[in-house]
């Protein structure tokens, strides 16, 4: 054989070795897994096998990515699959392993996922503090306070962090080292609700009742969340969620419908989810209906998902206004009862509003007066939980000016002449309160701790 004959034999065996190698590399990389589908919509199941299609094999944050979408829908082992993965293609990035902690949190693997938030952290992950801070919630979730405890103190510049210190204090009867580390707290963040309740507890421990009922008052009428890591993680996943969900597909039709192209929507409905029932989309196939005139099958397709998804008070409160539409005025009436004693009463306003209207139709005077007077009422506490006291009180002063038997509007106008200082009118509406309902405990508690003496409790 001729040295040229052998160099080629070489160059061939290169090549073939060479290619085998790459095909032997492709063969065996991992590829993105594709939970069962079985059962869940359609629109979002096409949404999530694309996304699977379109992951670089060797991109970690495609591959994260794809893991966060997978646990925004509820498919945890495939999320943890892919987190893992990535972690796999770049081992020196803290924020990847951060996120699968989260993944390994969300399913219950304790251990495994403070050890990966140990890995962040020794990775020099950018946010220590919330490293540590979860680290705590899942030691508290194994019943490991003194571990949880130490953690917490490494998370100490995060309020939250400080928060379950004091918390761990409080429970383990130290009410007195709470108080200082819950002022700081209370300092920062003046308006969560959260410390204010501690603190009203941690005062009652230690036999300060006056004290008690101020920070209980506090959280009472402060509204606001307690900042933690966790929360940001959820609105990340929600938003990863709503990017793959029908609530998509919703809005892309209802854009449609926006656009004067109803057509096209109830098209675009159809090819996305075929014979599959979806609540929203049932919803908005209604309100296509409505717009083609069609007030029957309106009135049809809300009943339907009523009955087949439960009763909620958006659900009634669009049957209701369909019913009163189509001059079914008791019925509406109804539905629109059921909406009111379903929502809160701040969320109350709509249907309280056409329950007045409805009633007066019926000429029912005394009913549609009722009614304005519970609607001054829930805007009045829409009001009073944005502590806004000087127009929460005038709301409720008209509420009881057009019905003055509803107790509960006097013992929030007693309230809020406690926090203004006004005793003589606090007085005056808890005991109308007491008058209406003698066994009403907050009021008779508010009453017995009103002291005549410059408008300091007892």
């Amino acid at each position: 054989m001729s040295r040229t004959q052998i160099l080629l034999l070489l160059l061939i065996s290169v090549e073939v070795a060479g290619g085998g190698w790459l095909l032997a590399g492709r063969l065996y990389r991992p590829l993105p897994p594709v939970p069962d589908l079985t059962g869940y919509n359609p629109y979002t199941s096409q949404q999530l096998v694309a996304l699977a299609k379109q992951v670089n094999p060797d991109a970690a944050e495609d591959w994260a990515n794809l893991g966060d979408a997978y646990l925004a829908h509820g498919f945890f082992p495939e999320s943890e699959s892919c987190l893992r993965r990535a972690v796999e293609l770049t081992s020196d990035d803290a924020s990847l392993k951060y996120r699968w902690a989260l993944t390994l949190s969300s399913m219950g693997r304790l251990d495994d996922a403070k050890q990966r938030l140990h890995d962040a952290l020794d990775g020099g992950h950018a946010r220590p503090a919330d490293c540590w801070y979860l680290i705590g919630r899942d030691c508290l979730r194994q019943e490991r306070v003194e571990e949880a405890r130490a953690a917490f103190q490494q998370a100490g510049e995060l309020p939250a962090a400080r928060f379950e210190l004091a918390k761990l204090d409080v429970r383990s009867g130290r009410a007195e080292a709470a108080r200082p580390i819950l002022e700081q707290v209370e300092a920062e963040l003046p308006n969560a609700h959260r410390p204010h309740l501690l603190r009203a507890q941690a005062e009652s421990m230690l036999g300060n009742d006056a004290m008690a009922a101020s920070y209980r008052d506090l959280s009472e009428v402060c509204s606001g969340q307690l900042p933690t890591p966790t929360h940001e993680f959820r609105t990340h996943i929600l938003a990863t969620f709503d990017r793959y969900s029908v609530a998509k597909l919703v809005g892309s039709a209802a854009e449609l419908r926006g656009n004067r192209r109803g057509d096209q929507a109830e098209t675009l409905l159809r090819e996305a989810m075929g014979a599959y029932w979806d609540q929203d989309v049932e919803d908005l196939r209604a309100t296509l209906a409505l717009d083609r005139g069609d007030l029957t099958s309106h009135l049809q397709q809300l009943e339907a998902i009523v009955e087949r998804d439960g009763p909620d008070s958006y659900r009634l409160w669009r049957l209701g206004v369909a019913l009163s539409t189509a001059n079914q005025l008791d019925a509406a009436a109804e539905a629109f009862r059921a909406a009111a004693t379903l929502d809160t009463d701040a969320q109350a306003i709509d249907s309280l509003e056409q329950l007045s209207i409805i009633y007066g139709r019926l000429g029912d005077r005394a009913q549609a007066n009722r009614y304005a007077a519970r609607l001054r009422y829930a805007m009045g506490m829409q009001l009073f939980r944005q502590t806004k006291l000087v127009e929460a009180r005038a709301a409720l002063r008209e509420s009881v000016r057009i019905d003055d038997e509803y107790p509960h509007a006097w013992f929030y106008l007693g309230e809020i002449g406690r926090y203004m200082s006004d005793l003589p009118a606090a007085r005056d509406a808890y005991d109308r309160c007491l008058e209406l309902n003698p066994d009403h405990g907050r009021a008779l508690d508010a009453r017995g701790r009103l002291d005549v003496r410059g408008g300091i409790e007892k």
